[in-house]
């Protein structure tokens, strides 16, 4: 009886290739600025975010770069555009593993964290838990004394801080603490649907211009408010990491930045007067 080779044994066995789409889920934050970007570039849904022959390697490492130009203090612009400063070079990867970490830091879950990065297994998440403890450890140094860090929190400061009277663009107003706030600064973003929590997310955004006369005071007291309601739902239901405490904390601490952001440059003001 013949036996057939090994190579053609292999031959009949060889995989058909697969090139069946995979539906995979995204965050609805992400969904929203998917859909606003479909509507800005005038996309059907047949069509392509990005062209099939094309990487998106190099287009979104050239976006990022243009936007840390776009919001660099005016002395770089001008070093820029005389050649006698260059613009470091951000990837992608840096910002995608400091939201890992961060989600980690947070004491965010491995599947909470595999599932914002778009990720269809444990396997990486799980290592930015595993290696929390060490993080902790130099989170504060690497923070503090990194400058690539050091510039990646300057990207989530806001924009220019203005006086009221001279602004003539869209005012943000929202509800916080069952109060209504619409003293608080302007938005300089494009399009008039704001993508994000219009008020709550305005402090720690890019788009948001603080008004220097601005009720800030009153903002951080309504922030306040709603920890301490938060807090107690938390103690009363013996939840020790409470999301929306972590979340209303973080854009608590917005707020502390943008304030203490005017006073130092009232400070530097009453300098130069004097």
């Amino acid at each position: 009886m013949a036996i057939a080779s090994p190579s053609l044994f292999h031959m009949q066995k060889k995989s058909k290739l697969t090139i069946d789409r995979i539906r995979v889920a995204i965050p609805d934050e992400l969904g929203k600025l998917i859909l606003l970007y479909k509507r800005l570039k005038g996309l059907t849904d047949g069509d392509c975010l990005i062209p099939k022959k094309s990487s998106s390697y190099k287009p979104v490492n050239d976006a990022i770069k243009r936007m840390l130009l776009l919001f660099s203090p005016d002395e770089i612009k001008k070093a820029v555009a005389e050649e006698d400063y260059e613009l470091p070079v951000y990837t992608a990867s840096l910002f995608r593993h400091n939201v890992g970490h961060s989600m980690a830091m947070n004491g965010a879950s491995a599947t909470e964290i595999a599932y914002i990065l778009g990720q269809s297994s444990l396997v990486v998440a799980e290592r930015y838990v595993a290696a929390t403890p060490d993080m902790a450890d130099i989170r504060e140094q690497a923070l503090g004394r990194n400058p690539v860090f050091k510039n990646m929190l300057i990207l989530m400061m806001t924009g220019d801080v203005v006086l009221s009277t001279k602004w003539n663009g869209r005012k943000v107003a929202c509800t916080i603490g069952g109060k209504l706030h619409c003293h608080m600064g302007g938005c300089s973003y494009e399009e008039s649907a704001c993508p994000f929590s219009q008020g709550r997310a305005c402090y720690g955004c890019l788009y948001f211009r603080p008004f220097s006369d601005g009720h800030h005071e009153a903002v951080l007291s309504s922030f306040n408010d709603e920890i301490d309601s938060i807090r107690n739902v938390a103690d009363d239901t013996n939840t020790k990491n409470h999301p929306l405490l972590v979340e209303l904390t973080r854009r608590k601490q917005h707020v502390m930045q943008v304030i203490a952001r005017i006073q130092i440059i009232e400070e530097k003001k009453e300098q130069q007067d004097a």
